[in-house]
């Protein structure tokens, strides 16, 4: 086989390999679009009685290509629920996921909401804050 041969050979194996690299890096890519963007990444409550419910929601918007699918939500303790859409959500929509905190003890507190959904990183979260208080003053009409 002549030099020229192999060099011509060779020119055509990476010629190949190069498109081979290109469709993976698409097929890769495509796959990866479906994003979630949350609104808020953290939710301060501010000063909150402990006797009090709060009832709150955090907005998250599917700014990927496909349809974005929340698979789980989890509460980082049991004074906190949570619940939300299992319905697909399509690009440019949002998916709503409600709170309620009931808090029995003072100070400062940090209560983590976590999910997953169909995205490329599966885990998100976002942190809900505040102070809890009680109310010590007496009512004057008692």
């Amino acid at each position: 086989m002549t030099k020229e041969i192999r060099i011509f050979k060779l020119f055509l194996m990476m010629k190949t390999l190069i498109k081979m690299f290109i469709i993976i890096v698409t097929v890769n890519c495509s796959s990866c679009s479906n994003k979630a963007e949350i609104h808020f990444d953290n939710i301060d409550l501010g000063k909150i009685e402990i006797k009090d419910t709060v009832y709150g929601e955090a907005k998250i918007q599917n700014i990927g290509n496909k349809p974005l699918k929340i698979n789980r939500v989890v509460a980082s303790c049991n004074c906190t629920t949570t619940g939300y859409d299992t319905t697909l959500i399509a690009k440019g929509d949002f998916v709503v996921i409600k709170y309620k905190i009931s808090l029995k003890d003072t100070g400062y507190f940090s209560k983590k909401v976590t999910f997953s959904a169909n995205t490329k990183d599966q885990f998100h979260s976002f942190t809900i804050s505040g102070v809890a208080f009680e109310n010590t003053l007496k009512n004057i009409d008692q």
